[in-house]
């Protein structure tokens, strides 16, 4: 997982073809940051956690350290006063896709399970659909000689906000009784994850997606948290690559 800190570039957006999402050295615009989060005109009720994430979001990257991109994909980070872990902050352009399926292809386990390299045993460990609200157990695949780890947590779902048309997910750590710690592994601690998705147009006129990806995940155990701080990176670019292939596959099935 180990690379070099590549410096910003802009991407051109009339590029027109999701095989751009390669992990080798390509133009790059970063896609807009937004200064400001406007809410829904329809009065919102927003719990902490919906408003921690959007804090996070909207606050401007001019401070933060790039920490890779490529095409369509552009990843930042930066230490935080309450953690040695650092929060990652990525911007993703995903094009000919609608947010629908970008979606879905998210949540559905069967689908994750397909395109999804980082996680297994993906497990909906309870969900009601009524309040936008799942727990979720996976564990991450670990190299040889290392402990697996695994993660139990809340998933929480707004759809059209802070806007119409977007859908954002929150993501913490719980505990829950139909998953206790296990033996030979470590369990690891989310202190604050999610996803904005935002609809686009790309250049040819399709329906897009803008990705927002905000994470900071502590994988516990005794690796050095410097070194995990260094490889965070490339997850992200690697993750949203995935996912790309992912959508394709699954518009194919729905075309059969």
């Amino acid at each position: 997982m180990l690379e070099t800190e590549e410096s910003a570039r802009d991407y051109n957006p009339q590029q027109q073809t999701n095989s751009k999402y390669a992990l080798d050295e390509c133009e790059l615009q970063i896609p807009d940051i937004p200064e400001q989060v406007e809410l829904a005109e329809t009065p919102i009720v927003v719990d902490q956690d919906f408003q921690d994430l959007l804090v996070v979001q909207a606050e401007d990257v001019s401070s933060w350290d790039q920490a890779g991109s490529c095409q369509n994909v552009s990843v930042y980070k930066k230490m935080t006063e309450d953690s040695p872990i650092v929060l990652l902050k990525a911007y993703a352009l995903i094009e000919g896709v609608t947010t629908d399926i970008v979606y879905e292809v998210i949540t559905n386990q069967e689908v994750r399970r397909s395109w999804d390299k980082v996680l297994s045993n993906f497990e909906i460990l309870q969900e009601d659909p009524g309040d936008g609200i799942s727990v979720l157990y996976f564990m991450i695949k670990t190299p040889i000689g290392v402990s697996n780890r695994d993660f139990v947590q809340q998933r929480k779902v707004k759809k059209d906000f802070p806007q119409p048309g977007f859908i954002t997910m929150h993501f913490k750590s719980v505990s829950h009784p139909k998953c206790p710690e296990k033996p030979h592994t470590v369990r690891g601690d989310t202190l604050i994850s999610g996803y904005i998705i935002e609809p686009d147009v790309d250049s040819q006129g399709r329906p897009s997606t803008k990705l927002t990806i905000i994470s900071q995940n502590d994988i516990k155990g005794v690796i050095p948290k410097a070194i995990v701080n260094m490889l965070s990176g490339k997850a992200p670019r690697q993750w949203v690559g995935n996912l790309v292939k992912g959508c394709e596959d699954y518009m194919k099935t729905m075309k059969k």
